[in-house]
């Protein structure tokens, strides 16, 4: 006999973006939830680093996904001003500072959407992952924080 292989999410809030591949200062969202988000909410849930990612991330990719969209959401945009003249701080935590100065980005969310995610694989892999959104090492994000 085998236990429960499968672990559905309920994805909803007021805001959620989900990678879209866009770059520079327009950023897009995709209709959905896509696995790369969904896998950085596991990682985030699990306490899992960028860096330490990159020796997980192979095992949390053979889960299979699908997602049920059960509201679509409106597309609704932010204006956002990025630097001032202050630095932005990179993903390492450095301080990276350069003429630009300030930064004017569009980004693009979902609001009031909602979806039904499943994940599906290995009993073992499944149950790590529910234990870790039951008590997340850290605060996840739908999308962008």
């Amino acid at each position: 006999m085998t236990g429960p292989n499968t672990i559905f999410l309920r994805l909803e809030g007021p805001l959620q973006a989900w990678g879209d591949p866009s770059k520079f200062v327009i950023r897009r969202t995709m209709d959905a939830p896509t696995k790369s988000g969904v896998l950085g909410i596991v990682c985030c849930a699990l306490g899992i680093s960028r860096r330490a990612a990159r020796e997980r991330l192979p095992e949390l990719n053979t889960l299979s996904m699908g997602v049920r969209i059960d509201r679509r959401g409106a597309r609704w945009w932010d204006y956002h001003t990025v630097g001032a003249g202050t630095g932005m701080t990179t993903a390492a935590g450095d301080v990276k500072t350069g003429p630009q100065g300030t930064l004017i980005t569009r980004r693009e969310y979902l609001a009031d959407a909602s979806f039904l995610v499943a994940l599906q694989g290995d009993e073992k892999v499944i149950h790590e992952v529910a234990s870790g959104l039951a008590s997340p090492h850290w605060p996840v994000f739908l999308g962008r924080r």
